[in-house]
């Protein structure tokens, strides 16, 4: 059985006062500037949908000869294809299993990769094939009960990944379309230039060099 997931990265704006309401449950008595930072901090991880756009998860499915026979070989990037291939299947370093999330991580992202084996792409660990999801690919992939169960365990994978058949088409929130996290009533002037020196970001110094001994 298969069941599909699709590329939905998750913006604060899908959801904007759900969001504001966990942030000021989480951190009580944050003010209104706060509840700004922390979304503006949440949206330095978002990466909508775009043409150039490409994620990969690799499953047992490369540890094969014949890398052409995986069934999403196409839709992997040209870079991404050299790469597995210069791993061996059966030779090379492997994943410590006493310490697999760091050793993963670290070898992964050698240099050498010769002499990496190819089973530290398999990510995350007991993938069963590999997936690809692009433009291409209507940012749509099929995925076993198996594999789909695990990609949406992982930590973080619930805001990138979806199912349609159960939330409908993905549509991407624009940060205009958001209502706003607060409201403000000034009286003159003066409070306008008030509000906005209070919610204006500033340059940080932690030190300075004056250039004397």
């Amino acid at each position: 059985m298969y069941r599909r997931l699709d590329l939905a990265p998750k913006s604060p704006f899908h959801d904007i006062e759900g969001f504001v309401g966990r942030v000021r449950a989480a951190h009580t008595g944050i003010t209104d500037a706060g509840v700004n930072q922390v979304v503006k901090r949440a949206l330095d991880g978002y990466n909508p949908r775009h043409s150039g756009r490409v994620v990969h998860l690799y499953g047992a499915d490369i540890m094969t000869a014949d890398l052409s026979s995986i069934p999403a070989w196409d839709l992997i990037t040209p870079e991404e294809q050299r790469r597995i291939a210069e791993h061996p299947m059966d030779t090379g370093e492997r994943i410590d299993p006493e310490n697999v999330k760091v050793s993963q991580l670290e070898l992964a992202r050698r240099l050498d990769r010769r002499n990496v084996n190819r089973s530290v792409l398999i990510s995350p660990r007991g993938l069963s094939r590999s997936y690809v999801w692009r433009l291409s690919s209507a940012w749509v992939q099929e995925v076993t009960d198996d594999d789909y169960a695990l990609i949406l365990s992982v930590q973080g994978n619930t805001r990138i990944f979806r199912d349609p058949d159960i939330h409908g088409p993905y549509t991407d929130a624009r940060s205009y379309d958001a209502p706003p996290t607060a409201t403000y009533i000034t009286k003159d002037q003066g409070d306008v230039d008030a509000l906005m020196r209070e919610l204006t970001r500033r340059p940080q110094w932690s030190g300075a060099n004056t250039g004397t001994d």
